[in-house]
């Protein structure tokens, strides 16, 4: 494959991870704004969601500018936000929203076929 061409692919994969990163900026905002719940819950909801956020979006940078050889980075990313996903999604069974149970559990394999599709691609040269 082509630098280009890993380039290029590359960046799609950097979109896709900024549309999910986009996702959880949405979240963060409404629940640090207390537009879905108030309180010491959704302030420690906002900042996870805005950290996270910020990991992915780190990762789809490294695919952008990087193709292939920025991977390992998206790789420790979605890694790292995966795990972000399943923790959130053990408080949320217990004291959350249904919004929040729907969100975690709609993006948790979302982000674990992301996962796949970025550790399928062909290495760089």
């Amino acid at each position: 494959m082509s630098r280009q061409t890993t380039l290029v692919s590359g960046r799609r994969l950097a979109l896709l991870l900024t549309a999910q990163a986009a996702t959880l900026a949405v979240m963060s905002a409404l629940h640090l704004s207390g537009a879905l719940d108030r309180g010491s819950l959704a302030l420690g909801a906002g900042t996870a969601e805005g950290v996270l956020c910020l990991v992915l979006l780190l990762g789809a940078s490294a695919l952008a500018r990087r193709g292939a050889a920025g991977r390992p980075a998206a790789l420790i990313a979605l890694g790292v936000t995966i795990l972000g996903f399943i923790y959130g999604l053990s408080i949320t069974t217990r004291s959350g929203t249904a919004i929040d149970i729907a969100y975690h559990a709609t993006m948790l394999p979302i982000l674990a076929a992301t996962f796949g599709i970025v550790a399928s691609r062909p290495a760089s040269r």
